[in-house]
């Protein structure tokens, strides 16, 4: 296979999935990226694999979902990523420190002041797109499902 030349490539776009019961829908992101114009690879947690439909994924990326660490020389499955999302991202990801504010969507458990009060400060002023509200109804692994 050859590779593209600069002006047939396509930027490329990591979706790292974490474990929460709405990972299984990360189909309708890498199909909303793909529809414009982007190449997208998913990289799983290891809790975050479960939740996948693997091969289906595979075959609408192309590429294989990474979820455990390589070994130095071992070739890297995915080129260099132009974009990376994490969707969804689970409140202990986001809890962990991300090197940028999120934009965050937490389940409904996870957003009492006394889960969002342990968040680094960085990450409790960040400004929202707009107010987030929690949506009724069945979610599962304590995942909540928010709409604007």
């Amino acid at each position: 296979m050859t590779e593209p030349n600069a002006l047939e490539k396509k930027p490329f776009l990591y979706v790292v999935v974490c474990a929460c019961g709405i990972a299984g829908d990360v189909g309708k992101l890498i199909t909303a990226a793909q529809e414009r114009n982007w190449d997208v690879g998913v990289i799983a947690t290891p809790q975050g694999l479960g939740f996948l439909n693997t091969e289906e994924i595979e075959a609408q990326t192309g590429y294989p979902i990474r979820s455990a660490w390589r070994t130095p020389g071992e070739a890297r499955p995915l080129p260099p990523a132009d974009a990376i999302a994490v969707a969804p991202a689970t409140f202990s990801t986001v809890n962990s420190g991300p090197p940028v504010p999120p934009t965050p969507s937490p389940s409904a458990s996870s957003a009492r002041p006394t889960g969002w009060g342990s968040l680094p400060p960085s990450c409790r002023t960040a400004t929202l797109p707009r107010p987030l509200t929690p949506l009724t109804g069945k979610a599962s692994s304590g995942c909540g499902k928010w709409m604007s």
